[in-house]
C-alpha cells in the first residue's frame, strides 16, 4: 500500500536494491547502488541524486548508517506486533473503532507495565 502511494507521487522505490554509498550533495543525497538498470549480476555501479532517501534497513539502520555517512545514530530496534481491523463506514463514521470505545495497547516492557488508551 505504502509503495503504491509513494509511486502515485513520482517516488521511485528501488526494492532490494544494495546500497554501496550515500554521501550528503547540497541540499541532497548522492545514492550509490551495486545494480544498474539492465545488468542483472550487479557488477556495475549506478549512482542516484535524490532530494530525499528513505533508508528501510530495519535493526541494521544504525550500523548501515554510520558506516555510509559516518554520522551515528542513538537506535534501539523494538518488537512490535500490529493488527489492523477492518470496519464498515458506518462503524466508522459513528467512531466505534476509536477510544475510549475501542481501546489501544501498547506493552513496549513487562506484562505490568502494558498501556491502555
Amino acid at each position: 500500500m505504502f509503495q503504491r502511494l509513494a509511486r502515485a507521487r513520482d517516488v521511485t522505490v528501488m526494492e532490494r536494491t544494495r546500497v554501496v554509498g550515500l554521501e550528503m550533495q547540497g541540499s541532497g543525497m548522492l545514492v550509490e547502488t551495486d545494480q544498474a538498470p539492465g545488468y542483472g549480476d550487479g557488477g556495475v555501479r549506478r549512482c542516484i541524486r535524490a532530494r530525499r532517501v528513505v533508508v528501510t534497513a530495519g535493526p541494521w539502520a544504525g550500523p548501515l548508517l554510520q558506516k555510509l555517512t559516518g554520522f551515528e545514530l542513538q537506535l534501539t530496534p523494538i518488537s512490535t506486533t500490529v493488527a489492523y481491523w477492518r470496519m464498515s463506514r458506518a462503524a466508522f463514521e459513528a467512531g466505534d473503532y476509536q477510544a475510549p470505545k475501542f481501546p489501544v495497547f501498547i506493552n513496549y516492557g513487562d506484562d505490568e507495565e502494558a498501556v491502555m488508551n
